[in-house]
């Protein structure tokens, strides 16, 4: 049962992992908003969820598509002072 427990927290952890690394907070609720309209609209016949599930999956699939294309390129560097004091304040 110890194994099983650790497995399944080991998933939960590197998934949430995951997604807090490549998702923002509006990303995430679109995400979570495909995930529980899939469940809820699994019946087409009684209910429309189905009908948003296709709007935010294929909101995901475009959002996903334009990623390479958005991507900033950006090299940053910090210039240190060569000496510095502790407890006198400095600048860089």
């Amino acid at each position: 049962m110890r194994r099983l427990s650790y497995r399944i927290f080991r998933f939960i952890s590197t998934v949430s992992y995951w997604a807090d690394r490549r998702f923002t907070a509006a990303g995430s609720l679109v995400f979570a908003g495909v995930v529980m309209s899939g469940a809820l609209g699994v019946d087409t016949r009684q209910s429309a969820a189905y009908q948003v599930f296709g709007l935010l999956a294929a909101l995901l699939l475009v959002a996903a598509l334009c990623l390479p294309l958005l991507r900033a390129r950006v090299r940053v560097e910090r210039e240190l002072p060569r000496v510095a004091t502790a407890g006198e304040p400095f600048t860089y």
